[in-house]
C-alpha cells in the first residue's frame, strides 16, 4: 500500500475521475551526486522547490505491480534521447555507455492536476523507489530496469566468512579508510592509450594497484576502470577504456589494498579494522598423526 497525504485524499475523493490529469515525475540520482529531474507532462512541473524538466529525452515506462511478500517489484524506463539531451556537455547516449548511470537511485513521483496546469500539483510521492540497471544501448535508445530495495535482501548469509583476507570493501563502511586522503587527481599526458595513463604520479610503484581510476572530464567523464599496475609515471588499467583519453583530460585515481594485514597496516594504518582471520587453517590443511 502506497501512503499518501490527507490533502491527497481529499483531492481525489472530490475529483471527477474524467477531469483528472496525471503526470509522472522522475528523479535519477547518480552516484556522483548528480541529480536529474524529468516529467512526463509537455510543460515543466514545479513541486516542493523543484523543476522537473519537461525535457525528458523521449522517457517512457512500464506499468507496475505489487505483489505482497518479499519480491523485487520492477520498472522498465526506456529514453529515446536526441543529440541535444546531454548529460552537462555528454551527450546522453554517450553519459549511458559510459557508465554514469549505473548504480542510479530513481524516485517516481504522481502529479496530480485537474482543468489546467497552472497551479502547484497534488503528489503522490515514492510510487516507485529503487536502483538502476542500464540493461541496451544502441545508437538513439536507452533501456533500463529499475528494482526496488527489496533485492538488497538478495545477499549471502551470512554476510560474513572465515577467510585469511579481509571481507571489507575498501573505503566502506566496515573497512573506515578515508579514501580523499589516498586519492589524487591528475591530467593525462600525451602518449597516453585507452590501456595506459600517462601522469606526473610520482607514488613509489604498485601504490594504486587494485584502485581505481574515475575520469572527471573529457570523452570518458564518469567512466571507472580498476588500476592493473601502477608506476611512477604511468597506470595500466585493466580493460581499455572505450575512447582515447585525450591530453588535459582530469581524472581521480585511490589507492587499492589487496587485502592483507600487511597493507592494511602499513599502507592504511588500518588494522583495528581488518576483518579477515589470517590464522584459520587453510581448507586443503591436513594433520596425520
Amino acid at each position: 500500500m502506497k501512503k499518501c497525504s490527507e490533502e491527497l485524499v481529499k483531492f481525489l475523493a472530490k475529483i471527477d475521475s474524467e477531469k483528472l490529469r496525471v503526470a509522472d515525475l522522475y528523479t535519477f540520482k547518480l552516484t556522483n551526486g548528480t541529480v536529474l529531474r524529468f516529467t512526463s507532462a509537455d510543460f515543466n512541473i514545479k513541486y516542493d522547490g523543484e523543476i522537473f524538466s519537461k525535457n525528458n529525452a523521449c522517457i517512457s515506462r512500464s506499468s507496475m505491480q505489487w505483489a505482497t511478500g518479499l519480491s523485487v517489484d520492477d520498472l522498465t524506463i526506456e529514453f529515446n534521447p536526441s543529440e541535444k539531451d546531454l548529460l552537462g556537455t555528454v551527450p546522453l547516449v554517450q553519459a549511458f555507455r559510459n557508465g554514469s548511470f549505473d548504480g542510479a537511485k530513481l524516485q517516481l513521483d504522481l502529479a496530480f492536476y485537474t482543468d489546467g496546469w497552472d497551479a502547484e500539483p497534488q503528489v503522490l510521492e515514492k510510487l516507485f523507489v529503487g536502483t538502476i540497471d542500464v540493461d541496451e544501448v544502441g545508437g538513439s535508445y536507452v533501456k533500463c530496469t529499475a528494482k526496488s530495495y527489496t533485492e538488497i535482501l538478495n545477499s549471502s548469509f551470512p554476510c560474513h566468512v572465515y577467510q585469511a583476507s579481509c571481507c571489507y570493501t575498501l573505503y566502506g563502511a566496515g573497512c573506515g579508510v578515508d579514501k580523499s586522503k589516498f586519492s589524487q587527481t591528475g591530467y593525462v599526458l600525451q602518449n597516453s592509450t585507452k590501456k595506459q595513463i600517462n601522469c606526473n604520479f610520482s607514488k613509489a610503484a604498485g601504490y594504486y594497484q587494485n584502485g581505481v581510476v574515475t575520469f572527471l572530464s573529457g570523452k570518458n567523464i564518469n567512466v571507472k576502470r580498476s588500476v592493473k599496475q601502477s608506476e611512477k609515471g604511468f597506470l595500466i588499467l585493466s580493460t581499455p577504456l572505450q575512447y582515447p583519453p585525450a591530453i588535459g583530460d582530469r581524472f581521480e585515481v585511490s589507492a587499492g589494498c589487496n587485502k592483507t594485514t600487511a597493507v592494511c597496516q602499513g599502507k592504511f594504518n588500518n588494522l583495528a579494522n581488518f576483518s579477515g582471520t589470517p590464522f584459520v587453517p587453510k581448507a586443503e590443511t591436513t594433520a596425520k598423526f
